[in-house]
């Protein structure tokens, strides 16, 4: 049977911060739940490796984080991911717009200097 673990996450009323519950489906079924993050000061010159001091997730469980987050009003910040790229697409529409509108600015002023056209 795989580890199956879950993740679930809830902005906090009247607090700038927000709670997560990490779970496990151990093999006999029964549920795990994370109740300890601990802190630990590592000296630089450690010999430990630094993969030991991180915590591992399933995707599944990584993307049920994001997702749970995001429902929580998080948002990537802009410069990164698909929030920065959509950034440039909207200052690149920007810059379109602009230029649309002076081309049309231009051909009004043809327009009036020519006059209109006799059929």
């Amino acid at each position: 049977m795989d580890r199956q673990m879950q993740v679930r996450a809830m902005r906090e009323m009247f607090q700038d911060s927000i709670r997560i519950w990490l779970r496990e489906k151990n093999v006999n079924g029964e549920w795990a739940f994370l109740t300890d993050l601990v802190f630990t000061i590592v000296p630089p010159d450690s010999a430990e490796s630094i993969e030991y001091k991180s915590i591992l997730f399933p995707v599944e469980a990584a993307q049920q984080m994001m997702d749970e987050l995001w429902n929580c009003g998080l948002r990537p910040s802009e410069g990164s991911g698909s929030a920065g790229a959509m950034r440039q697409a909207e200052d690149h529409l920007a810059t379109l717009k602009k230029d649309n509108d002076r081309l049309y600015e231009l051909l009004a002023v043809l327009v009036k200097r020519e006059g209109p056209k006799e059929p």
